[in-house]
């Protein structure tokens, strides 16, 4: 298993861990609390991450939320940082790709025109269960640093850091 054990805290230690989507399973879903709930995250993961190569043939996704902690009884979600290894390649996506690329990232403050006027502050893919971000490699040590942090209660625990997944492809 190439993910590391818990910590007494629940945590993966600090760092990015490389991993493959059977360590993830292994680690996040069967040897953690609420494993109903987190069968239905790791479905929608691996769903994600094979649509999301369709767009980006070589990346890393960094993976992180309610399924990289162990106590986390009920995680209802998973944040990945996608992370091109070539950024200036989704440029060259045709506009159809493009498309379904965006389709595949958290996007803020949309505006609907049709059935009818309305806005929403986020559009998640995957029903709300996966917020996905697509990062600028050059650019990543901000995403590295938020998904260190340790949130209880969507309060930040000072002092506190963790580690994440690492899927490369």
């Amino acid at each position: 298993m190439s993910l590391p054990d818990w910590n007494t805290e629940g945590l993966l230690d600090p760092g990015a861990h490389v991993a493959t989507l059977s360590d993830i399973y292994e680690r996040m879903v069967l040897d953690a609390s609420g494993r109903s709930n987190r069968e239905l995250l790791f479905s929608s993961l691996s769903a994600y991450l094979t649509l999301i190569k369709r767009f980006i043939p070589s990346g890393t996704a960094w993976i992180d939320g309610g399924l990289a902690m162990q106590h986390c009884d009920e995680p209802n979600d998973i944040d990945v940082a996608v992370i091109p290894r070539d950024l200036t390649a989704l440029d060259r996506l045709s506009h159809d790709d493009q498309a379904g690329l965006y389709r595949l990232i958290t996007l803020n403050d949309v505006i609907i025109g049709d059935p009818g006027p309305m806005h929403l502050d986020r559009v998640q893919p995957f029903g709300c269960v996966l917020d996905a971000f697509l990062v600028d490699p050059d650019d990543d040590h901000a995403y590295f640093e938020s998904w260190s942090t340790v949130k209880k209660q969507g309060q930040i625990v000072e002092g506190v850091r963790k580690g994440f997944a690492a899927v490369t492809w």
